[in-house]
């Protein structure tokens, strides 16, 4: 039993590392070629925008991929209650997407400013769709990562080549932004038909009381992971808002960096974290 939980875990391991990983890695084989066709600034504004769309993730996250994934995790043979939980935290999960998303693309349209940022944030917000079809958080409490690992990377790998082919000028911009979402939208369809081809979750079904019990549950484990998460982003948003795109660029450079270092022991504590 002791060998079957170790190797378990491994699994969980490796999956969560090309999982999570491959979102930090593979960016940084783009990472020169964007400085130099974009140029310093407009990967200044493209990093802005990008930080802008991860608050918006943070939110809708709300926590639930470590909380709803250790209770389906506990629930896995109970069809009923996975059913319960995947639909509360799917609904919540949306209705937290659009709320955050209408907010942030209503700032920055109607802020001058910031109006030039609006179809940069609005081609990134297709990573939010990727996010909310992932069910990386389902997958994970049912220890089947393995394939979703295989997806998440190979769509990851898929944005190296249309960055090369797509992003010729400055003006594309919104392009390199878009890659990262339509990629993962793809990824996340794929995956989708894998969670069907379980039969692990009944109809669809909406809760309100259950989505606001799944959101009350997982505020202690968003205050700490948001925490984390925009403290590491308004780094950003302060440079923006005190000096220019251009030393946002140069910031965001070393910031890939950073975290492509620090996502593996984080993916290793989150696997630990399930066995």
């Amino acid at each position: 039993m002791a060998k079957v939980l170790d190797k378990s875990l491994v699994v969980n391991i490796l999956s969560l590392l090309a999982y999570r990983g491959a979102s930090f890695l593979f960016p940084l084989a783009t990472l020169p070629y964007l400085a130099r066709i974009l140029g310093v600034e407009q990967m200044g504004i493209l990093a802005l925008a990008i930080a802008c769309v991860l608050y918006c993730s943070t939110i809708s996250d709300w926590g639930f991929n470590v909380f709803t994934t250790k209770d389906i995790a506990h629930h896995r043979d109970d069809k009923a209650r996975v059913t319960q939980l995947f639909w509360s935290t799917f609904n919540a999960k949306l209705m937290l997407l659009l709320l955050t998303s209408a907010v942030l693309l209503s700032a920055t349209w109607f802020n001058p400013s910031w109006h030039s940022l609006f179809f940069i944030i609005l081609a990134n917000c297709t990573t939010l769709i990727g996010s909310l079809f992932s069910f990386g958080w389902l997958m994970q409490g049912f220890e089947k990562l393995g394939k979703t690992a295989v997806i998440a990377t190979f769509g990851n790998f898929c944005a190296i080549p249309l960055t090369f082919l797509l992003v010729k000028t400055p003006d594309d911009t919104w392009l390199a932004a878009l890659i990262p979402g339509a990629v993962s939208i793809i990824s996340a369809l794929i995956t989708l038909k894998f969670v069907l081809e379980m039969k692990v979750i009944g109809r669809y079904r909406f809760e309100p009381r259950e989505i606001k019990q799944r959101i009350t549950d997982s505020v202690d484990v968003f205050i700490a992971i948001a925490g984390a998460n925009l403290f590491n982003s308004v780094n950003v948003v302060i440079l923006a808002s005190f000096t220019s795109h251009y030393m946002v660029g140069i910031y965001n450079g070393a910031d890939r960096l950073r975290k492509a270092a620090n996502s593996v022991p984080e993916q290793i504590g989150s696997a630990f974290s399930l066995a």
